[in-house]
């Protein structure tokens, strides 16, 4: 078994490039892949956009490393200048087509020994999006090993009821601003609020906006990769905490000892002081109206949100309500 890559490893970009998941991917590789993987002579297939796990996987002697290029983007251009740049491109295979249309064949005859991801994919935009892995893996299934390891091998929902410095802003009238009255573009935005589409989550990077927990983050979802996707529905119901929005992020279990996480990169202080990750956007879902929280728990915000990527792998989650109430 060759010596851990990462006491060796250099990475030289020419030129510089900028990919998707760079610090994820290095933090997955260095602490999950050498510890728990078996990838020394295995046939290893990664699925996600701009990654260096392949890179990883060549460099531990994996014995055949593809990568899974769905769509013809930036981020393919930029895996292949990176692997011209470390003089890895012979010992990774860029097959461009989509999971479900992957055989056998294309594979020449081999099993995928170890599926992995990031998962971080160009088209996500909420951080379930990037479930869109769990879908790839049950669409793989029949070329994967029975005993095939797969990275990440499950994932967890989250939530957090938090009070916005200033974001909470871009949904509350106006009034009068600067002697100009912008009632009637209050109203509209008001109207337009009753769409379907304002009532889901929004994308944004919370570090960006400063905010306060109100209570103590709570796991909502759990998803097992090990397993293919189930054709039934996946539902959690609740009660979470005291807010005017919520903020919903994504864990990825490499293996049962480490964790990438996609939202709180520290633990809330005690003044309920959040420090979120500058590396994925967190999804925030605004109440119509804001609640005062006076800390006497007289009032909450309750839940209710499907998962289901069987139906819909582009968009998996999909919320019933989220609504403010007094106990």
């Amino acid at each position: 078994m060759p010596a851990p890559f990462y006491s060796s490893i250099s990475f030289s970009f020419k030129p510089l490039l900028a990919l998707c998941g760079f610090s994820l991917c290095v933090q997955a590789g260095c602490e999950a892949v050498p510890h728990r993987a078996t990838v020394y002579d295995s046939v290893c297939l990664s699925v996600s956009d701009g990654s260096l796990l392949p890179v990883f996987a060549h460099m531990l002697g994996a014995k055949k490393v593809r990568q899974l290029l769905q769509t013809k983007c930036s981020c393919s251009d930029s895996c292949i200048n990176m692997f011209w740049a470390n003089s890895k491109k012979g010992g990774v295979e860029l097959l461009e087509i989509r999971p479900e249309q992957l055989t056998s064949q294309d594979l020449r005859g081999e099993q995928i020994s170890v599926l992995m991801g990031e998962p971080y994919f160009s088209t996500s935009l909420l951080p379930w999006h990037s479930l869109f892995f769990w879908y790839c893996r049950t669409a793989l299934a029949g070329l994967l090993r029975p005993t095939a390891t797969i990275l990440p091998c499950s994932a967890s929902l989250h939530v957090v009821a938090v009070e916005f410095q200033d974001l909470w802003r871009i949904r509350a009238p106006c009034g009068i601003c600067e002697g100009f009255d912008v009632t009637p573009m209050d109203e509209m935005v008001q109207r337009s609020l009753d769409f379907r589409e304002s009532r889901e989550a929004e994308p944004h990077p919370l570090w960006e906006y400063p905010c306060r927990a109100l209570t103590h983050p709570t796991e909502v979802m759990t998803f097992d990769f090990t397993q293919c996707v189930p054709q039934e529905p996946i539902s959690s119901q609740g009660l979470t905490g005291r807010c005017h929005g919520v903020a919903l992020w994504m864990d990825y279990h490499l293996t049962d000892d480490v964790t990438v996480s996609g939202g709180l990169t520290q633990p809330i202080s005690e003044q309920g002081d959040c420090e979120w990750s500058r590396h994925r956007k967190q999804g925030v879902y605004f109440l119509r109206s804001a609640w005062d929280s006076l800390g006497d728990g007289r009032t909450g915000v309750s839940y209710s949100f499907t998962s289901n990527i069987f139906r819909c792998p582009e968009s998996p989650i999909c919320f019933h309500k989220v609504i403010s109430h007094n106990r």
